[in-house]
């Protein structure tokens, strides 16, 4: 699980990366984010659609290049995805925080080493000799 929560956790940081650098003005790069926001995110078109106070329809004209938003709407989607973003990375930071803590925990406990115990182990091992 934690493999795959890292992987996630990279993708996540990368969209985030990408999404603050963004030319809005360029209509490949607002696309681009848009797209991939939906695959990493995980979220279905209705989803990103409902975030963004859109249609489902329009959503997908949008990432399809069939049509795109004004100027002034694309600061607001990308302010969005990145919020939603710094959520996602925040929940599966705490995910592999927890699960460090609770790996260090099962790990086994190292033997006591006092002197009772020493002598034991060399008497069990001794053979007679």
């Amino acid at each position: 699980m934690t493999i795959t929560t890292m992987s996630r956790l990279e993708e996540l940081n990368d969209l985030q990366d990408r999404a603050r650098r963004v030319d809005v003005r360029k209509d490949e790069e607002f696309q681009a984010i848009l797209r991939d926001a939906r695959g990493v995110l995980e979220m279905s078109e209705s989803q990103i659609a409902d975030g963004l106070s859109i249609s489902r329809p329009t959503f997908n004209r949008w990432i399809n290049g069939r049509s795109l938003p004004h100027i002034a709407m694309r600061n607001p989607a990308i302010i969005w995805i990145l919020d939603q973003l710094d959520s996602r990375i925040k929940h599966r930071t705490a995910c592999l925080r927890s699960d460090l803590k609770t790996k260090t925990k099962q790990r086994p406990a190292y033997p006591r080493t006092d002197s009772n115990s020493k002598v034991k182990h060399r008497a069990a091992y001794s053979h007679g000799n």
